[in-house]
This record gives C-alpha cells, structure tokens and sequence, in this order.
C-alpha cells in the first residue's frame, strides 16, 4: 500500500501552494521548494521578485493566483511580469530603463523656430534649418508652443503664388451661414468657409469660386410671399 507523503515545510514558511513556500529572515526571501532552497534575493529587490515568481508561473510550479494572494500584488503586476519573461526572458528584468534625453525645444531654439514660422516658412523647411525632427516642431505646434501665423502680412509663400489656396477650411451647418462673416474670414485670414443655406438656387459654374462670396438670395415659399433664407 503507498504510503502517505506529507508536504515539507520549513519553519517559519509561508505557504505559495504544496510544495512550494518562502521564508522572510534577515531582509532576504528565500523560496523553498519542498525542504530545499531553490532562489533567494533581498527583501527590497523587487526586479528579482518579478523575475523570479514569473518564472515559476511560466514553468508550471504555482499559478498566478497563488503569487497574487501570497505576496498581496496586483493581478496587472503579475500579468506584466509573466508576459516580460515570456517575451524577453530573464534579462528582461534587468535591463536599462529607456530615459528621455535633453530638451531639443529650449527657449532659444523655440524662438528662433518661430522667428522663421513668422517669415512665412513652412514648419517642414523650418525643422530642417533647425536640425528638428519635423514631428518634433509638429507636436510643439500643436500643444501652442509655437504659432502658425494667421496675418496677411507673414503670410506663407504657397498662399501668395496659389490665389485660391486656404490656410485651412472650417465646415458649418446651416446654422452658421453667413456671407458677410465668410467673406470677412478670407478676406483678412485667408480662411476658407463651407456651409448651405436652406433654399439654394441653381448649380455654380464648374470654376473656381474659393474668392467669390455669393450674396444671400430669396426664394418664394408656398403662399407666393418672399422667403429669406436661414
């Protein structure tokens, strides 16, 4: 008849699952496998514990939910460590954080960055005077550090040799229909505007009307009275 094994347990243990268990003792865990120490590090090493309990997990010897509730980390913790080893092994763990290297936008490159944007330059021939990435003067434009000029007068090369060229365009429901304020957006800003009213007329000529601001037009409703338009 087999004989009964009774798990062996060092004293002092704290239980991992039936064969597996760790003992803290003098700033060091010590991880037991049966009776016989299999690993140990320093009680503050965390990039060896996350090392270590995730090569037990990936090999089989305890589940992810019996790290989780022996050791009170979280389920992410545990998940992210399984996945590093199994991805990158043990050096995954030790390996040199990325850092970020020094600022490339300082306050003089930024000023000189926009003294060129206000010439008219575009971004793209700016960051290459400057050395920059394009995507770096990108970003630094979008969060506002640096500025687009909206004047006539530093305004880029492409709008003065393309008449019809717009900086941008801004698109408007039919609530936002005004003539005056779109012809006022181009005008000044070069801003082009795109919207309808509620009674169009007939189609426009198939030439470019990016210039032209179309007058505001009546159209007769049922009961034969003038309609001004929404």
């Amino acid at each position: 008849m087999p004989q009964l094994l009774l798990p062996l347990i060092p004293e002092g243990a704290s239980q991992i699952n039936q064969a597996l268990s760790v003992v803290r003792k003098n700033g060091h865990w010590t991880y037991f496998l049966g009776a016989w120490p299999i690993f140990r590090h320093e009680e503050n090493d965390r990039r060896a514990f996350r090392m270590f309990t995730a090569q037990l997990v990936c090999q089989g010897v305890c589940k992810q939910a019996d790290v989780i509730r022996t050791f009170g980390v979280s389920k992410n913790c545990v998940l992210r460590s399984v996945r590093k080893f199994q991805e990158q092994g043990i050096d995954g763990f030790y390996q040199s954080r990325k850092v970020r290297g020094p600022a490339v936008l300082t306050a003089d490159v930024l000023t000189r960055a926009q003294e060129l944007l206000n010439t008219g330059q575009r971004p793209q021939e700016v960051a290459q005077q400057l050395g920059l990435k394009y995507d770096t003067l990108r970003k630094a434009i979008q969060h506002s550090r640096l500025h687009l000029p909206l004047t006539p007068q530093s305004a880029c090369h492409e709008l003065l040799a393309a008449p019809y060229r717009s900086r941008f365009v801004i698109i408007f429901d039919r609530e936002g229909y005004s003539p005056a304020f779109f012809q006022e957006m181009w005008q000044k800003h070069r801003i082009a505007c795109i919207s309808y009213h509620k009674f169009p007329q007939e189609d426009w000529p198939a030439s470019p009307r990016s210039h032209c601001i179309p007058s505001p037009t009546r159209s007769k409703s049922r009961n034969g009275n003038d309609k001004k338009p929404n």
